[in-house]
């Protein structure tokens, strides 16, 4: 059923009926689109990550906005005007050379774009994203995370493929990535902000922001 849905454009009053989020966590993330440098959509596979992203596309960004989205596949899609979408290209015949997700990301940092979307960020390319939140550019992915807890673990882990640093140094770009939204089962179960690194306890400071009724962080 899930895997229906997500073929289709949903707005946010669907979302809303489907009880993905309220109406409050609508605003808020509307909010997110236009002031926090970096939004991230974590939770299991088929929790509704793309498609609460696709609405985010759609709605929380202003009609101005450059946004330039990578993906591996073609989930990611958008009817709205100024949106570029690139895909990973893998040719069989072996004359072509594959373009790889990491590859589009090295791309984006000379592309101009005010907003950079991964689609399900599985590697290096999460680097390109984390330079371009830091220079101003606001920024959305989704990521595979089996809780609340791991998913900057996870970025880290990530981080370090493109980065020649420890996990302590990769941790600590993360604090680009201002707002962390958790799914599971379609439907948001959590939401944080990150306002900080503490160095001395090298990990980041959060402000819970919403955690749904009954709820239990793994």
């Amino acid at each position: 059923h899930i895997r229906k849905i997500a073929r289709k454009k949903l707005l946010g009053d669907d979302l809303i009926r489907l009880g993905m989020f309220d109406e409050k966590i609508r605003s808020y993330l509307r909010d997110c689109g236009k002031y926090s440098r970096g939004v991230v959509f974590a939770g299991p596979p088929g929790s509704g990550k793309t498609v609460c992203l696709n609405w985010f596309l759609e709605e929380a960004y202003e009609q101005s906005a450059e946004i330039l989205v990578i993906q591996e596949n073609d989930e990611l899609f958008c009817y709205r005007k100024g949106v570029m979408i690139q895909h990973v290209v893998n040719y069989s015949d072996g004359r072509n050379q594959t373009v790889s997700l990491e590859q589009l990301g090295q791309l984006a940092l000379v592309a101009g774009c005010n907003v950079f979307v991964i689609g399900e960020a599985k590697g290096a390319e999460i680097c390109s994203a984390i330079t371009l939140s830091n220079s101003g550019c606001r920024t959305a992915i989704t990521i595979h995370s089996p809780n609340s807890t791991e998913t900057l673990d996870k970025m880290a882990d990530l981080a370090m493929r493109g980065y020649a640093t420890d996990y302590d140094q990769a941790y600590r770009m993360l604090k680009s990535f201002q707002t962390i939204v958790y799914l599971e089962d379609f439907k948001i179960r959590e939401i944080s902000e990150i306002t900080g690194y503490d160095e001395k306890r090298k990990r980041m400071n959060y402000r819970y922001i919403y955690r749904r009724e009954g709820f239990k962080v793994k």
